[in-house]
């Protein structure tokens, strides 16, 4: 039984398409389930993450400061992008500025060779528009970026 149970956890957590990944990642955050959602998030995104932690730890700080998260920092030399981020995707703060801004997804857009997903946000009268860019590793969607705008596309 828990063979099944675990397999059946494997097979249903990371979303095979396109139009999955984005949900599936807010419903992890919403969950609290910040390893699930850092399992949706490509090994590029990490490995930047970690360089930023290696690099300007201060950084990473001052942007989960705005969610009124307190991290606490690995030593010096010391990163663990994964485990930051899944402290940082796990935290109550976090679901909740997700649940306020009524974060939601759309179709996707290829572009250039490129998958990007529209993601709006915001309050009702004042909502924003970023684009997910999404890519496949190990034959899974993953969350690789984010832009204001898809990049080389010119706004008219």
């Amino acid at each position: 039984m828990f063979y099944f149970s675990l397999l059946t956890m494997v097979l249903f957590s990371t979303p095979p398409n396109t139009n999955d990944i984005l949900p599936a990642f807010r419903d992890s955050i919403i969950q609290g389930n910040g390893s699930g959602a850092v399992e949706m998030i490509s090994e590029h995104a990490i490995n930047v993450v970690d360089s930023v932690l290696a690099n300007d730890p201060e950084q990473i700080a001052r942007i989960v400061s705005y969610f009124g998260i307190e991290l606490d920092l690995p030593d010096e030399g010391i990163t663990d992008a994964r485990q930051i981020l899944t402290d940082i995707l796990s935290d109550s703060s976090v679901a909740g500025m997700v649940m306020l801004m009524g974060v939601s997804s759309g179709d996707p857009i290829r572009y250039g060779g490129r998958t990007f997903v529209p993601v709006e946000w915001g309050f009702p009268g004042s909502r924003n528009t970023l684009f997910i860019e999404i890519v496949i590793e190990n034959e899974q969607w993953k969350i690789d970026d984010y832009f204001e705008t898809i990049p080389s596309m010119r706004s008219s």
